[in-house]
């Protein structure tokens, strides 16, 4: 019989600011928005929240900051701008000036048990909390 695991209730997503309005590290996908849906037909509402809601286990989080490290938003500039995600660990890889770490917008945090999943939280991203870490070494 396998180890009970205790998943934590998480709020994930990217802050409002990406460039990018989705990003898949670790198994997860960090959305800006997402919708609660209730009610059949005429009756259905849909409520957006910000980021998505749902449990996450401790080896999951451990794999999403393992591989956030790799992640790199690029984007374009001129008349038909862009932006998309780049792996730093494929063969051919080269930085350019406009990358950005895809650790500077996404966020992940523990949400409380009667905390509404509506409300625009002040959030610290898993990049400030990677370079934390690695400060208080």
């Amino acid at each position: 019989m396998g180890a009970i695991t205790q998943d934590k209730l998480y709020r994930y997503g990217v802050n409002p600011d990406c460039p990018v309005h989705k990003v898949t590290v670790g198994g997860l996908v960090f959305v800006r928005y997402s919708e609660e849906v209730s009610g059949y037909g005429a009756d259905t509402k849909r409520n957006k929240i910000n980021g998505q809601v749902g449990r996450v286990s401790e080896e999951t989080r451990k794999k999403v900051l393992a591989d956030l490290k790799y992640k790199i938003i690029r984007s374009t500039a001129g008349k038909k701008a862009r932006s998309w995600i780049v792996d730093s660990r494929v063969r051919g890889y080269r930085p350019f000036e406009r990358d950005q770490p895809a650790a500077n917008f996404v966020y992940m945090e523990i949400m409380e048990d009667r905390e509404s999943p509506y409300e625009v939280p002040t959030r610290k991203t898993l990049g400030e909390e990677m370079t934390t870490k690695k400060s208080k070494k």
